[in-house]
């Protein structure tokens, strides 16, 4: 092997792995909103099993999720390998406008009757779990090697972005810091997107 051509995996590799960094900390900016919105519902009067319940809660819910969609992904390939590189681009792209249509709504939260009883916090998590769906979706279509990354810092990114806003949520009432969060998310992934594009037609 050459060493231009090791250098190009290796380029490949490292935007891959950065990538894949920098879009699951944009999609974890949707669980932080979710948190400071809780945060500031519950008080400063929060329990620390209740932010730590609802944390496990929406990281397991997000990594199946991601869990899901990759293994339809997967088991779809052999019917859309002619298109796979247009289906992340898809995938990307419906990534980008949900945040920033987030960024305008506001938020859901749960106060500690829903955290008790369980039922509404995860119809909560199953809907803001959809980014992770469409991500572990366009992970299926780029391969299987970046799978076991994507699940731990799925994992890790939601767990520690909805504990930090339930326990910090309170502090954030005089801002909307967690919009426009999500808006730059939003638009950081939009910037992903148009550079896979152009990818795509290099």
């Amino acid at each position: 092997m050459k060493g231009a051509d090791l250098l190009f995996i290796c380029y490949n590799v490292y935007m891959g792995i950065l990538t894949l960094l920098i879009s699951l900390v944009c999609i974890s900016t949707g669980t932080f909103a979710l948190g400071v919105m809780t945060g500031r519902k519950l008080g400063s009067s929060y329990k620390k099993d209740a932010a730590l319940k609802t944390s496990f809660v929406f990281a397991i819910v997000n990594v199946l999720a991601l869990a899901l969609a990759f293994i339809i992904g997967r088991l779809l390939f052999p019917w859309l390998y002619s298109s796979p590189h247009w289906l992340v681009f898809v995938m990307f792209f419906l990534i980008s406008v949900q945040l920033i249509l987030e960024s305008i709504e506001r938020a859901p939260s749960l106060n500690f009757t829903d955290i008790v009883q369980n039922t509404y916090m995860i119809k909560v998590a199953v809907q803001t779990s959809l980014p992770s769906f469409l991500f572990g979706f366009a992970i299926a279509m780029i391969g299987t090697g970046y799978l076991p990354a994507a699940l731990f810092l799925s994992a890790l990114f939601t767990f520690f972005t909805i504990l930090f806003g339930i326990v910090h949520g309170n502090t954030f009432n005089q801002t909307v810091l967690h919009n426009r969060m999500q808006l730059i998310a939003g638009l950081v992934m939009l910037v992903i997107t148009i550079r896979y594009l152009l990818q795509i037609n290099i």
